[in-house]
């Protein structure tokens, strides 16, 4: 409900819980940007020189030009960008993305698409030697889910064939 309405989740967890397996299963082919290494420039984009005009030009980060070609070709569709680790960045990083976050809106220049949508997911400071502090501002931006596997929750899931499996079965079988 919450990435349908256009607020920005946040996904909790340990290590190997899940997360990231969640949304790609909301959205298969979801735009992924590891925070934990990104850059200003690969989160922001960055300013080239133009020699023959002698000026500067804005260049869009790779990560948004695709969103915008998915959300272009598929309007009717909702297209996630994943902020994987955002714990696991530098506070630098997470400031410029937390300007991503709030304002829908990346380097001040180039609004998200309308049918774009923000999920991120981080460990939290106890469960993670790697992982840094979220500021509040950051932190109340967010719809909070907590995931939380237990054994047999698991046990059950694992027990149960998938589609994929299936799929795998019958090309085994008509093969």
């Amino acid at each position: 409900g919450a990435i349908e309405s256009g607020v920005a989740v946040f996904l909790h967890g340990q290590s190997s819980e899940g997360k990231s397996a969640r949304v790609k299963q909301i959205d298969p082919d979801c735009v992924i940007i590891y925070l934990r290494n990104a850059t200003p420039e690969s989160l922001n984009g960055k300013s080239v020189y133009n020699s023959q005009t002698g000026e500067m030009i804005d260049v869009k980060p790779s990560w948004l030009v695709k969103l915008e070609e998915k959300c272009e070709r598929e309007p009717n569709k909702i297209h996630i960008v994943f902020f994987d680790e955002i714990t696991n960045a530098p506070l630098s990083i997470q400031g410029m993305a937390f300007n991503i976050i709030l304002d829908k809106e990346v380097n001040g220049k180039w609004k998200l698409p309308e049918n774009a949508r923000i999920v991120a997911a981080g460990n939290e400071l106890s469960e993670s030697r790697s992982a840094y502090g979220m500021s509040e501002p950051l932190f109340n931006r967010f719809a909070h889910v907590y995931i939380e596997t237990k054994v047999e929750d698991w046990l059950s899931w694992a027990s149960t064939p998938s589609e994929t499996y299936e799929r795998l079965d019958y090309k085994e079988q008509n093969l």
